[in-house]
């Protein structure tokens, strides 16, 4: 007696099929029969000619429209893995074209450097130029509240010109050296506040020749130790800078005399007067800085501290 019970062998249209795939006896709309995972046979193939794969996709020895092989991700697989599709280059990590905006955003810091550098030659060369020297040193006014503080801005400026890695380099080599670095800016600029050495510089060329060397040099040195220098001794030092201004000052306004020879009185009224103000925007800055390199110092000793607790308890 025929039983009718379909055998084990063929598929029954009653019974469903198993859950995510068709029918072995029943075909997709392209006339693909149905792989286990869901895709084509692995015997037919895509309207394309291609042969699918067991995860749904082309087979591996099937390339793409452009004539690629598919990797694994699915993406073409080149000469050494680049890919050959629409586009011709790879992708760099941040997403962008490899040697587009990369190298245009690397070659703005080079260029910001080479325009710092070209202001700083051309800043020192203007004064450098004898026309520009003459006026700047026969008034004491101009001399003291100018000049000097010009050619102290520049030695300011010079180590910032140093690439960002050279600067860090420097500021650990010379941190040993603060206190020293300090004396030296100070020294280096108070010198030529004295009366005497402003007539000395106007009577030698060499003396004069100095005053820049030294000015120049006091003004690298208040750069690197502001940097490295705890900020007491930053406060100290600066006060003392302060002090001295508003004492100079005020002694070229109540002499009664010429104090020196290459100046009038009046110029040398005006100096003391430029002096006086000079100190007191000088300590107001330097108060402000001193306020804000504290507070950074507190927030970090914070911190330290607050890690430091952390890892106690952690270890408990």
């Amino acid at each position: 007696m025929q039983s009718d019970l379909p055998s084990a062998s063929e598929p029954s249209a009653d019974l469903p099929p198993p859950p995510g795939t068709a029918s072995g006896s029943v075909s997709h709309a392209d006339g693909l029969l149905p792989s286990p995972s869901g895709g084509g046979s692995g015997s037919v193939s895509h309207a394309d000619g291609s042969l699918p794969s067991p995860s749904g996709g082309g087979s591996g020895s099937v390339s793409h429209a452009d004539g690629s092989l598919p990797s694994p991700s699915g993406r073409g697989v080149g000469g050494e893995g680049e890919s050959k599709l629409t586009h011709c280059f790879l992708p760099s990590p941040s997403g962008r074209g490899a040697g587009g905006e990369g190298n245009h955003r690397m070659s703005r810091p080079r260029r910001h450097s080479g325009l710092s550098l070209l202001s700083w030659l051309v800043a020192a060369s203007l004064l450098a130029l004898p026309p520009v020297r003459a006026v700047l040193e026969g008034s004491m006014a101009l001399h003291m509240l100018v000049l000097l503080p010009a050619v102290f801005g520049l030695g300011v400026c010079l180590p910032q010109l140093l690439p960002p890695r050279a600067r860090g380099q420097l500021a650990v080599a010379l941190r040993p050296c603060a206190l020293a670095l300090l004396v030296i800016a100070t020294a280096g600029y108070g010198a030529w506040m004295l009366p005497i050495s402003l007539d000395l510089t106007r009577l030698s060329g060499a003396v004069n020749l100095a005053k820049y060397a030294t000015v120049l040099l006091a003004g690298v040195a208040a750069y690197v130790a502001c940097r490295v220098s705890p900020w007491p001794l930053v406060l100290f030092f600066g006060g003392n800078m302060v002090w001295m201004g508003l004492t100079v000052g005020m002694l070229f306004l109540d002499a009664e005399t010429r104090l020196c020879a290459s100046y009038l009185m009046g110029d040398q009224r005006v100096a003391g007067a430029g002096l006086i103000a000079w100190s007191v925007a000088l300590g107001g800055w330097l108060l402000a800085w001193i306020a804000r390199r504290a507070n950074h110092s507190g927030r970090a000793k914070e911190l330290r501290e607050s890690a430091v607790n952390a890892s106690d308890v952690g270890s408990h």
